[in-house]
């Protein structure tokens, strides 16, 4: 006489498994954001990732797109004029900022400084007078 293989329950056909109730507070879901199809303006160097923190009474996301940049020689700080660009293309808030400039310069390096940041002013005095 030949025993039967032995089953476990949930290999027997018809069998259901009772699970326990799920306990604390339900999982939530979050939309995924579209990111804005915007190409970048003309002259752009670079540009930085979408950010889609909510800011103000109508949150837009918004990119910082780099127009101008110059590493300084032997230091890590370095120049951009950079402006935020919006879903519609437009661009606001442009601006020129050093960037790491955490130590000193020699003379040099300041006048690099200074021929940069004058640079950079001359490409902002075209970007916002159009």
């Amino acid at each position: 006489m030949t025993t039967p293989p032995v089953q476990s329950p949930l290999s027997v056909p018809g069998a259901t498994v009772d699970f326990p109730t799920p306990e604390g507070p339900a999982m939530t879901t979050t939309t995924a954001t579209a990111i804005p199809d915007v190409p970048l303006p003309a002259g752009a160097v670079e540009c930085r990732a979408w950010d889609f923190e909510e800011f103000g009474e109508s949150p837009q996301p918004t990119r910082c797109v780099v127009f101008f940049s110059h590493h300084l020689t032997d230091h890590d700080a370095h120049i951009e004029m950079a402006a935020y660009q919006y879903p519609d293309g437009t661009l606001k808030d442009f601006e020129i900022a050093v960037i790491d400039l955490e130590h000193g310069l020699n003379s040099a390096q300041a006048r690099e400084l200074a021929s940069a940041l004058l640079d950079a002013a001359a490409q902002l005095d075209r970007w916002v007078t159009r």
